[in-house]
């Protein structure tokens, strides 16, 4: 009996070895629609007071590139607000489980991690998050995308007290391309580089 016990297990290892891996997983629609973002960047808004900044004029400029196996874009920021220097990383991404575009950002001036979900409907990207503002309240933030071209969008972020729908604009922007847009990539081209 014991003789065929092992039998059965060689044959089950044996078969269970033979069998092809799983190809790993390819970006999907919605990795393909934050190729947007790739590429160099100016940013130039206004900022009104808040609990995160006094009120004043910032700029920026960001670099975003894809990220080996085209799943999320890494951002690179340099930029000027009225706090000082900006230092940021910021990397977007897709959540295919609970079917959300993904943020997670940090910078010089953040004493936390800035994590959102997101959504886009036709060419407006709306991003929301729960922070701290500083005395222990929560605050909900509402970061918009809007009037997307190839080369520039408009941007804004508002906040509000946890749970409620009085939105108070803080930010206003702009941000130009300054590199020429990704090239599209083909299914071919995508799956002989895998």
């Amino acid at each position: 009996m014991t003789f065929r016990v092992l039998v059965s297990l060689v044959v089950f290892a044996s078969s269970a070895a033979a069998q092809t891996p799983s190809a790993p997983p390819l970006p999907g629609p919605e990795h393909e629609q934050l190729k947007y973002f790739v590429g160099k960047w100016t940013t130039e808004g206004d900022m009104k007071p808040s609990p995160f900044m006094p009120a004043g004029k910032f700029s920026s400029m960001d670099t975003c590139d894809l990220f080996a196996g085209g799943f999320y874009v890494v951002c690179h920021t340099d930029g000027k607000n009225p706090a000082g220097m900006v230092k940021g990383l910021g990397i977007l991404g897709y959540d295919p489980m609970k079917k959300v575009f993904t943020y997670y950002g940090i910078g010089n001036q953040m004493p936390t991690a800035e994590v959102s979900d997101g959504k886009k409907e036709g060419d407006t990207w709306v991003y929301i998050t729960v922070m701290d503002d500083g005395t222990g309240k929560k605050i909900q933030g509402r970061y918009t995308m809007a009037n997307i071209t190839p080369t520039s969008y408009t941007a804004k972020f508002e906040m509000a007290p946890e749970g409620s729908s009085d939105w108070k604009s803080i930010m206003e922007a702009k941000s130009t391309r300054t590199s020429p847009p990704p090239k599209a990539t083909s299914t071919a081209e995508k799956k002989s580089s895998q």
